[in-house]
């Protein structure tokens, strides 16, 4: 069940970019129900970067959030 379940990494774009490279050393590559989420919270909408990203709703979905602080 969850190898077909959506997961969506979100952080800033510089940090995404580090994870996906660092995936593909570990790994070779990034699973394919993972999706990189790279946003500015400060100048974009959460629900837009994710409808641009193919997030829907009405599907199961797994989200790990780890707030920091926004300085």
């Amino acid at each position: 069940m969850w190898a077909a379940t959506p997961v969506y990494e979100i952080d800033l774009p510089a940090n995404i970019d580090r994870k996906r490279t660092r995936l593909n050393q570990l790994f070779g590559g990034i699973p394919v129900n993972v999706i990189m989420v790279p946003i500015d919270v400060k100048t974009q909408d959460l629900a837009d970067v994710l409808a641009s990203q193919g997030y829907r709703p009405d599907r199961l979905t797994f989200f790990g959030w780890r707030r920091s602080p926004i300085i």
